[in-house]
Parts: structure tokens; C-alpha cells; sequence
């Protein structure tokens, strides 16, 4: 009976030990478990900014480095695809707002010539709106003329909010023929405020 005992309590010892190894390896091996860390993506520095869109210089390195990324915050996405429009495209943007106005401006005096009430009179107006743009460099008065010159200027050295607000010299049914002018200059704005976003 006494070696039973001491038998048992022998057996007893070593798995107390062999536990407390097995605890002591596991604690071990979880202290030694690698630290899982998160991980930050970089916001890129983009250094392209309006006064270089209006000097005409490329951004196409500030795309492809958006275009680079494996994650872009809504912000960018935004960014990227104004950049694929106006920076992107071999037809220049300035040219473009000045072709938009043309047209524009000659519904609106083709609208206000088709209410001459003399149809021959009528008739010799539309010639020369239909052949030539017609513009005053200098425009002085406060003729419709003399307001689509001024917005004309204004193009032409590109000064979009100042377009906008001579946009507001025109009659509200005068305006609705500017819509297509006045969308694409807000949308220019837009990209304007969104590339200073990123200047530093």
C-alpha cells in the first residue's frame, strides 16, 4: 500500500511539473506573438495648384500619382477624376469656355433679333451674328452688347467669378442661354477649390 502511495504521489509531481512547463511555454509564446499594427496610408503631397492650370502646365505626375494609390479617400477620388477632365484632354479648357460662350451668346442675339418687327430688318442683323463674333475689347456702355463684351473679357483673361457676377448684369430669360457657360464654369470652380485644398 505505502509504494501505491508513493507511486501515485510521484506521478502526481511530474504532471504538476509538466503542466506548469506546458503553462510556462505557452505564456512564453504568447509574449513572443508578433504585434499586429496598423496600417496608415500616406496622403500623397500633391504640389499642382490653379495658378499652375492657368499657366497651362501639365498635371498629368500629380495624376498618375493619384492614379498610383491603392486607397483614395473621397476627397482624391474627386480630385483624379477633374484631373482626367481638365488636365487629361488635348483641347484646351480656355478654349473650350470661349467656344461654349459663342454659341451661347449667339442664341440669345439671334432670340433678341427674331422680335424685330420688320422681317428685313430682321434678316440683315442675323448675317453678320451668323458670320463673325463681333466683340469690343473695350466696352464701355450698358448695352446687352456691351455686357456680353465685358463677360467676353473676362473669359478671355480667366477670371471666372468675375464672369459669373457679370452674368448677373443680364435679365433672368437672358441668363437661361448662358446655363451651359454658367455649369461649366461652376464645375471649373469646383476643381479650383478642390486642388487648393492640397496646396500647402
Amino acid at each position: 500500500m505505502g509504494k501505491k502511495k508513493l507511486f501515485f504521489k510521484f506521478f502526481l509531481c511530474v504532471g504538476i511539473l509538466f503542466s506548469n512547463e506546458v503553462l510556462s511555454q505557452e505564456i512564453e509564446l504568447q509574449e513572443d506573438a508578433p504585434v499586429v499594427q496598423k496600417v496608415i496610408f500616406d496622403t500623397p503631397e500633391i504640389n499642382y495648384t490653379w495658378a499652375d492650370f492657368l499657366i497651362g502646365e501639365s498635371c498629368r505626375d500629380d495624376f498618375a500619382l493619384l492614379s498610383g494609390l491603392p486607397f483614395l479617400t473621397p476627397e482624391q477620388e474627386k480630385l483624379k477624376n477633374e484631373m482626367t477632365t481638365y488636365c487629361l484632354s488635348s483641347v484646351s479648357v480656355w478654349d473650350d469656355l470661349k467656344k461654349i460662350f459663342r454659341q451661347n451668346k449667339k442664341s440669345l442675339l439671334l432670340n433678341q433679333n427674331a422680335k424685330e418687327e420688320w422681317f428685313v430688318i430682321r434678316y440683315v442683323k442675323m448675317i453678320p451674328i451668323y458670320l463673325w463674333d463681333i466683340h469690343n475689347a473695350n466696352p464701355q456702355g450698358h448695352t446687352l452688347q456691351d455686357k456680353l463684351d465685358k463677360i467676353q473679357n473676362a473669359i478671355d483673361n480667366k477670371k471666372l467669378e468675375k464672369v459669373l457676377a457679370l452674368m448677373q448684369d443680364l435679365s433672368p430669360s437672358q441668363q437661361l442661354f448662358f446655363m451651359p457657360l454658367f455649369n461649366e464654369i461652376t464645375q471649373l470652380l469646383d476643381f479650383k477649390q478642390d486642388l487648393g485644398k492640397g496646396e500647402k
